[in-house]
This record gives C-alpha cells, sequence and structure tokens, in this order.
C-alpha cells in the first residue's frame, strides 16, 4: 500500500522491527522553495525504503518538478521542467 506524504518526513520506525526485504512504499507531493530559482509547480514522486542487513535502502523514482530559471542570453526567464526516473541510496545504521 502506497501511503502519501506532503512533507517529505516519512515514518520508518515500522522497518525496524521487519525482516530483511521488506519494503514501505510513499508517494510525496510538496511544495519546495530554492534560493537561486522559482518553482512553477510541485515537487512529485515516489519513494520505496528497503529494509536492509544493517540499514535501509532508499529508492526515489518518477521525481518532477518545473521551475523557472534565467536565460543568460537574453536576460528572460524560461521554465524548464526536470524529472528524475530512478535514485537510490544506502544508509547504514552503523559506519561499514
Amino acid at each position: 500500500m502506497t501511503k502519501t506524504n506532503k512533507n517529505l518526513v516519512f515514518p520508518i520506525n515500522e522497518l525496524l522491527e521487519k525482516p530483511i526485504g521488506t519494503t514501505i512504499d510513499f508517494a510525496f507531493e510538496t511544495d519546495v522553495e530554492f534560493e537561486d530559482f522559482q518553482t512553477k509547480s510541485n515537487l512529485t514522486g515516489d519513494l520505496e525504503i528497503m529494509r536492509i542487513d544493517d540499514g535501509f535502502n532508499a529508492k526515489v523514482s518518477d521525481v518532477s518538478i518545473t521551475v523557472s530559471l534565467p536565460c543568460e542570453r537574453c536576460l528572460g526567464s524560461f521554465t524548464h521542467q526536470i524529472d528524475e526516473l530512478t535514485s537510490e541510496c544506502q544508509f547504514y545504521f552503523d559506519a561499514p
């Protein structure tokens, strides 16, 4: 079951007691702000967190946001959609 999240804080405490290979899925959609450019849409995507030996594997997928950027040539602004298909990272309880 996928849980929806709007604040990018994901409760993973239930995975601590689960066997290795257990996953939790989240969908997220939230407002974000950046110093250097303006956002034109919410940040959206999916997150799968898997219990691994001595930690967690986090995989984000289908991440998307539309931003407004300054053009260095004409000094106007243009919009650009940024998409990330998949990215993964492992987080360990102790340093390997």
